[in-house]
C-alpha cells in the first residue's frame, strides 16, 4: 500500500450532549484545523482527527470525547462498508456495477430488484425504504420489496447496506472464506490500519 497522504476525519454527533468547545490537541494554529473545530463545535461534535502520512496534523475533542474513551460511531459504520467494497473489489470478490441478482438469486424475479447494482446498495439509491436506527437483519432486508426503480431515488436507512452484508456474506463464501463480513473487514481494513480494540454489535 503506497504511503502517501492519508486523510482521515471522524465527526461524531452526541445527542443531546452539552455544547463545549473543543480542546484542540494538534493543529491548534493551523487555520483549517480551527475552523473544523468550530464547524464541530457547532453541532456538538465530540471529535476530530485528521492524519496526514500516518501523522495527526488536527486533533481535537469536546463534550465527551477523549483519546482514550470510545463512542459509538452508529452511521459512520456506513463509511466502513465503502471500504470493505473497496477490499472486495480489489479482492476480485465483486465489482460495484454487478447486479445484486448476481449473488441474491432471490432478486432475479422481481423487475426491480433485478435491475438493482450493488452501487446503488452503497449510495442509498437502490429503493428500499427502512426505519433509521432500526437496522433488520439479513434475510429480512433482502425481502424488503423497493419503492421505487434503483437510482431513480436516494432514501437514507440502514436495510441497503443490511443487503450488501448479505451480498458479502454470500460472495465470502463462495470464495472459500470465513461467511462473515466482519472478520474480513478486520483482517483487510481494521488490522492494517491499526484499530485496536472495539465492539462491533451485530443487530439491536
Amino acid at each position: 500500500m503506497p504511503t502517501r497522504s492519508v486523510c482521515l476525519a471522524l465527526a461524531l454527533s452526541l445527542v443531546g450532549a452539552l455544547s463545549a468547545h473543543a480542546e484542540i490537541l494538534t493543529g491548534a494554529t493551523d487555520p483549517a484545523c480551527q475552523a473544523a473545530a468550530a464547524y464541530s463545535d457547532a453541532r456538538r461534535g465530540a471529535e476530530i482527527l485528521v492524519l496526514k502520512d500516518g501523522r495527526p496534523i488536527c486533533e481535537t475533542y469536546a463534550a465527551e470525547g477523549a483519546p482514550d474513551h470510545a463512542m459509538e460511531l452508529w452511521s459512520g459504520t456506513k463509511s466502513f462498508s465503502g471500504l470493505l467494497a473497496a477490499a472486495a473489489v480489489q479482492d476480485g470478490l465483486l465489482t460495484l456495477d454487478e447486479p445484486v441478482a448476481k449473488t441474491l438469486p432471490e432478486w432475479r424475479d422481481d423487475p426491480r430488484k433485478a435491475k438493482a447494482t450493488i452501487r446503488h446498495l452503497l449510495s442509498l439509491t437502490v429503493g428500499i425504504r427502512s426505519a433509521i436506527g432500526r437496522p433488520p437483519e439479513y434475510a429480512d432486508a433482502i425481502r424488503m420489496p423497493l419503492e421505487a426503480d434503483p437510482g431513480q431515488v436516494f432514501i437514507y436507512g440502514p436495510a441497503p447496506y443490511q443487503v450488501f452484508g448479505e451480498v458479502m456474506k454470500r460472495k465470502l463464501a463462495a470464495a472459500g472464506q470465513p461467511a462473515d463480513p466482519y472478520l474480513y473487514l478486520k483482517r483487510r481494513v481494521l488490522d492494517p490500519i491499526g484499530v485496536g480494540e472495539m465492539v462491533w454489535r451485530r443487530t439491536p
